[in-house]
């Protein structure tokens, strides 16, 4: 009769509480993204008011080193035809700006000032939260983020490895 080894990680024991403890990390994810996105609303307000979701999306996720036009749009899920206009027209609002031989994109004075605003307003509504907790409590979030990242690069790298072949 076959047996399995006991997995070291104790999966098979946790798998049956799991359930809550994500249905509950999802709710309290959402309401704290809504939280921080509406006060940060309040604050960018200025910033933002003539950019479109979508050209937000395209500074906030533009690496430094910059993007193709083409690779640009693909991060953005948009056909090339609309990655182009996309790009001329964050170009002609200095949002973006055309770099180097290969014309990959880069923030633009006016993407830069946006990005500044975004951090800057994060740090403030992040100091003031953080300012409202106890030193352990604010401790006890970095320590579980840090725990968080850890397990989720090591999940990353779990699905990325290559598979073996079996016996």
């Amino acid at each position: 009769m076959p047996t399995t080894a006991p997995d070291p990680r104790g999966e098979a024991d946790d798998d049956a509480g799991l359930a809550p403890v994500v249905d509950r990390w999802l709710v309290t994810q959402a309401r704290l993204e809504r939280r921080f996105s509406d006060a940060l609303g309040g604050r960018l307000r200025r910033h933002l008011a003539s950019v479109t979701l979508l050209e937000l999306d395209a500074i906030t996720q533009l690496p430094a080193d910059g993007l193709t036009p083409e690779q640009l749009g693909a991060s953005l899920g948009l056909a090339e035809a609309e990655s182009r206009k996309l790009v001329t027209r964050l170009v002609r609002r200095r949002m973006l700006r055309r770099e180097g031989r290969e014309r990959r994109v880069v923030t633009g004075p006016r993407g830069d000032e946006i990005l500044t605003a975004i951090r800057q307003a994060q740090a403030e509504l992040l100091h003031d939260l953080f300012a409202r907790l106890p030193a352990q409590k604010r401790d006890q979030i970095l320590d579980v983020s840090a725990s968080i990242l850890r397990a989720s690069r090591a999940l990353r790298d779990e699905t990325r490895a290559p598979s073996g072949g079996s016996a």
